[in-house]
């Protein structure tokens, strides 16, 4: 990630360039590059949703729990043009949750544990963003199946910190 410039300017990029890269590396032709390439959107994607409140070289790359809950208190700063930032952050969202299910088509649980549990989590922590956004408790519903997916995948590949994390995740949203 890059650490310096402006990074929303930084994101946009990267968002260019994973989409120049999709045309090399096809869903049929390269399905393993394809998939991690839509998780990168997603992640790009959540990113911008969640605005600049983080950043620099100590920015959580590998901390998603963070990040997110950074993105939460970002709705509810009062500052800015509110609905612009609103819009934008729903879109982002939408935007990421689209390419993390894309992603999800090859990183099957059986074929790819790891990756699949990855994409899971992110795709709960962006469902549950866009639910606080919305007031959508459906999408709470499917948030809380993301994270009891990644928990089940995070197991079955011996990354039991990750999920219990995810079971954590799970139980905050309750029943």
């Amino acid at each position: 990630m890059l650490t310096t410039g402006d990074r929303s300017e930084n994101l946009h990029k990267a968002i260019e360039y994973y989409q120049q890269a999709q045309k090399v590396f096809t869903e049929n032709a390269f399905p393993a590059e394809w998939a991690a390439t839509q998780n990168n959107l997603g992640v790009a994607y959540a990113m911008l949703a969640i605005g600049n409140q983080h950043s620099g070289t100590d920015f959580p790359v590998k901390c998603v729990a963070t990040l997110y809950n950074l993105g939460l208190a970002y709705f509810d700063l009062p500052t800015g043009n509110r609905r612009q930032n609103r819009d934008e952050a729903t879109n982002n969202c939408q935007g990421a949750i689209q390419h993390y299910e894309n992603a999800l088509r090859v990183y099957t649980e059986t074929d790819f544990p790891m990756e699949w549990a990855i994409t899971q989590n992110n795709l709960g922590w962006t469902m549950r963003l866009l639910a606080a956004e919305l007031s959508d408790f459906q999408l709470l519903d499917s948030a809380k199946a993301c994270f009891e997916a990644a928990a089940r995948g995070f197991e079955a590949v011996g990354l039991h910190e990750q999920a219990q994390e995810a079971r954590r995740q799970a139980r905050e949203l309750g029943d």
